[in-house]
C-alpha cells in the first residue's frame, strides 16, 4: 500500500509540474488557452470586426478592434479619396500588448513592424455607399502578416 500511495504521490507531482508547463513543450497549447480563430502567417486573409486570431509557432493574439472609417463614399463627389484607419490589438506571450492603426490609403501607413513580424493592411470592407450605415460587425479588415 506504500508503493501505491508513494506512486500516486509521484504521478500527482509530475503532472502538476508538466501540465502548467504544457506551452514551453507545445506551441501548440498556447492557443488553447483563447477562444480564437487561426492567425496565418504568409497569406492574407480577413479578420472579422471583434474576434480574435492566434498564432501559436509565435505565441501572438491580435484583434480588429476599431476603426474610423473617411473614405469618399460611392455615389458621392469628393476631391480627395479619404481612407479609413483600422486598430489592432496586438498581444504577445514574450513582449506584451501593442495597439496600433494603419491606414487603406496609399502613401500613409498601411504597414508596420513589430516583434519581428511585418503587419499590412491590404482592405477594409465594406467599401462606404452614400446614404448607407453598416453595422461594425460586417467589417473585415484584409491582413497580410509576413515573418
Amino acid at each position: 500500500m506504500k508503493h501505491l500511495t508513494a506512486f500516486s504521490f509521484t504521478l500527482i507531482l509530475s503532472l502538476g509540474l508538466f501540465l502548467p508547463g504544457c506551452e514551453t513543450f507545445c506551441g501548440k497549447c498556447y492557443c488553447n488557452n483563447y477562444e480564437a480563430q487561426s492567425l496565418p502567417l504568409n497569406e492574407s486573409f480577413q479578420m472579422k470586426y471583434g474576434e480574435l486570431y492566434c498564432n501559436p509557432e509565435h505565441r501572438i493574439t491580435l484583434s480588429f478592434d476599431s476603426f474610423h472609417e473617411g473614405r469618399c463614399p460611392i455615389g458621392v463627389y469628393c476631391i480627395w479619396g479619404g481612407l479609413a484607419q483600422v486598430g489592432f490589438s496586438l498581444e504577445s506571450k514574450k513582449e506584451g500588448n501593442t495597439e496600433f492603426i494603419l491606414n487603406t490609403g496609399d502613401g500613409i501607413q498601411t504597414d508596420t513592424t513589430i516583434h519581428g513580424l511585418r503587419f499590412e493592411l491590404i482592405a477594409l470592407d465594406p467599401y462606404p455607399k452614400a446614404e448607407v450605415e453598416y453595422p461594425q460587425e460586417v467589417y473585415t479588415a484584409t491582413v497580410l502578416i509576413s515573418e
